[in-house]
């Protein structure tokens, strides 16, 4: 139902906004990473504003300036969960702006934080500070740090048994169940 000119918006307005642990997909592990993500990327997108760079932006620079000094985008890839192709556009963007460079060395792809990089450090840590007491002042300070070991202890689980196929990848056939000879 569409409004018409003129009428009464209180109809729309009567639509009950419920927690996301009244939703029927409150069971839902899938329903439940989603809203959770949704609402830790508000949040990070609010407290990295400073910085100009997307929560993700700064997390690349965040771990090229304090862990290490010059790497192969595949360690980071590794190190923040994240797919090579999505750090390949990171990576893009950030040389873009000037944070990083990206060269070859010996065949073998690199990248370093630039002095530009450098220089917004104080920023960055100072945003990612602002973060976790964000989390902290919402959730509670011994709630994050419960919580973190536990969604990355979960996400490890998942990585190691997951086994999907592909899906034009039929299923493969068990000789054991009967055999026709």
């Amino acid at each position: 139902m569409f409004l018409q000119a003129g009428e009464d918006k209180c109809a729309y307005e009567a639509v009950k906004k419920i927690k996301a642990v009244e939703s029927p997909f409150a069971d839902s592990l899938f329903f439940a990473a989603g809203a959770l993500a949704r609402e830790i990327e508000k949040l990070a997108l609010e407290c990295w504003k400073p910085t100009g760079l997307s929560p993700s932006l700064a997390q690349v620079l965040y771990f090229l300036i304090n862990y290490v000094e010059i790497t192969g985008p595949m360690v980071v890839a590794q190190n923040l969960f994240l797919n090579p192709s999505t750090v390949t556009r990171l990576l893009e963007k950030l040389e873009k702006k000037g944070l990083v460079l990206r060269f070859t060395y010996d065949r073998v792809r690199m990248v370093q934080a630039t002095q530009k990089a450098w220089q917004m450090e104080p920023l960055i840590a100072e945003c990612e500070l602002l973060f976790r007491k964000r989390c902290d002042a919402l959730l509670g300070e011994r709630t994050r740090h419960n919580i973190c070991p536990l969604l990355t202890a979960t996400a490890d689980k998942l990585r190691a048994g997951i086994n999907v196929r592909k899906p034009t990848e039929k299923p493969a056939e068990n000789t054991d169940l009967h055999n026709e000879n």
